[in-house]
């Protein structure tokens, strides 16, 4: 995992003006009424009174450096409050809820939600710690979380709060100690992005794997449209075979045509959460819808959701007029297959000419206008 000295951590705003510094003690006693930081070993009614623009200072690790036991480390002073999690030396922020009021009514509240251990690490509030400290800011730097390791339960921590507005600014202090409540030992990593092969290490493409969960795999040599025999042979995208293929071939993956080179179009794909990119036609045979003219004879010509924007040569299936049908060449010879459920006969949208469809009243409907080739039925 990549370690991050600071991470954004995402806290609301929720009201702000006008103000003053001032914040109580908590319930260990760090934190003096003036908002100064006392002795974190000190008893509560041992206190000291810096100058107030001075305030607590950063936290830093005992010496030596103590190593804190897994699970969640937990502070509140009945208005306030920070959970988080500590497990081989990172931070997963779960809660944080911070207010300040002042006299004049200024009230600021910075409110974060309570998170499971992984919604904390994909949302990014989340740090490592560094020589037994860690740090997290948050939006627009109006708040900050610095910590450091003081004994094997416990975090000194000082809670910034800093809104944008000047108004109601307060530090506070505080041992946050263990409470065994959740270790995150099981926290997993975000996905690979297939498109990207973002979160794979170098040498890995992410692919949309078992279930079509993203998993990584070792990049092969084989460029996008080249001939493959298993995944590890594609440098990108995944290996299989479609309508019109001679065998598997790289799939790039999509979500809209503009992903893909001129000629291709963004396939759906049956039963999958993702599409492909389809060949360029120089890799099939095409043909003319009308003329049938396909080198083999058991071959028919067809055009659908799942070819290439130009009509290949495939071999011919065997459903006839009107019979179900889930890709183009289920169908027989002279057919296609209308909206990825019925066998329907090629006609020629130019009235006269052939061919013509059977039942004179069924009609020839457009189907691929750039041959004036139809489909009869509607």
């Amino acid at each position: 995992m990549k370690a991050k000295l600071i991470l954004a951590l995402a806290l609301l705003v929720i009201a702000c003006g006008g103000g003053d510094d001032n914040n109580g003690p908590d319930d260990l006693g760090n934190v003096t009424a003036d908002g100064t930081g006392g002795d974190i070993t000190a008893a509560p009614d041992v206190t000291t009174t810096p100058d107030v623009d001075t305030g607590p200072t950063i936290p830093v690790p005992a010496d030596p450096l103590p190593t804190p036991e897994p699970g969640t480390y937990s502070w509140t002073d009945g208005a306030n409050k920070l959970a988080f999690t500590y497990n081989d030396g990172n931070v997963f922020i779960l809660e944080a809820s911070f207010q300040c009021i002042g006299d004049t009514g200024c009230k600021v509240v910075q409110d974060f939600l309570k998170l499971t251990c992984n919604k904390a690490y994909e949302k990014g509030y989340f740090a490592n710690t560094v020589a037994g400290a860690f740090s997290v800011t948050g939006i627009k730097n109006s708040d900050t979380i610095h910590g450091a390791m003081k004994g094997s339960q416990a975090f000194e921590v000082l809670y910034e709060l800093t809104p944008t507005m000047d108004c109601c600014q307060g530090k506070f202090l505080f041992t946050a100690t263990w409470d065994n409540t959740e270790s995150c030992a099981d926290y997993a990593t975000p996905d690979c992005d297939p498109y990207t092969d973002e979160n794979c290490p170098a040498g890995m493409n992410c692919i949309f794997g078992a279930g079509d969960k993203p998993v990584c795999m070792v990049t092969g040599e084989v460029p996008i449209g080249g001939e493959c025999s298993t995944q590890g042979n594609c440098a990108d995208g995944y290996c299989m075979g479609l309508d019109g293929d001679d065998g598997q071939h790289c799939y790039g993956y999509c979500k809209t045509a503009n992903n893909c080179a001129y000629g291709s179009k963004c396939l759906e794909l049956a039963d999958k959460q993702y599409k492909v990119c389809s060949l360029g036609a120089d890799a099939y045979e095409t043909c003319n819808l009308l003329n049938q003219d396909c080198e083999a004879p058991t071959d028919g010509c067809y055009w659908s959701s799942s070819t290439i924007n130009q009509p290949v040569c495939q071999p011919a299936g065997e459903a006839g007029n009107g019979e179900g049908c889930t890709s183009a060449n289920d169908c027989q010879k002279g057919f296609d297959c209308i909206a990825g459920k019925t066998c329907r006969k090629i006609c020629n949208l130019t009235e006269g000419q052939e061919p013509q469809c059977d039942d004179i009243f069924a009609g020839c409907s457009n189907h691929y206008p750039a041959q004036s080739a139809g489909y009869c039925g509607s």
